[in-house]
């Protein structure tokens, strides 16, 4: 089985001042390392959690969710 090890923003992406980099949580984001077996996502509400796994499974071609259940 493959998992995501590591997600890194392009250094050619355009657009940093606009959303979700206007989250403060993802604004200085570079890259991320995940460290098996699990990793956690947590901070306060509205830190920026959410964005970053919906975009993470946007890019890995999984689908967002958008906050409703996915029947695998």
């Amino acid at each position: 089985m493959i998992f995501l090890q590591r997600a890194a923003v392009s250094e050619n992406t355009t657009g940093r001042e606009k959303y979700p980099f206007t989250v403060p949580a993802l604004r200085a984001l570079e890259s991320i390392e995940f460290t098996p077996p699990v990793t956690f996502f947590v901070g306060e509400n509205g830190s920026g959690k959410s964005t970053l796994l919906e975009a993470l499974a946007l890019k890995t071609k999984l689908p967002p969710g958008h906050g409703r259940t996915i029947g695998w």
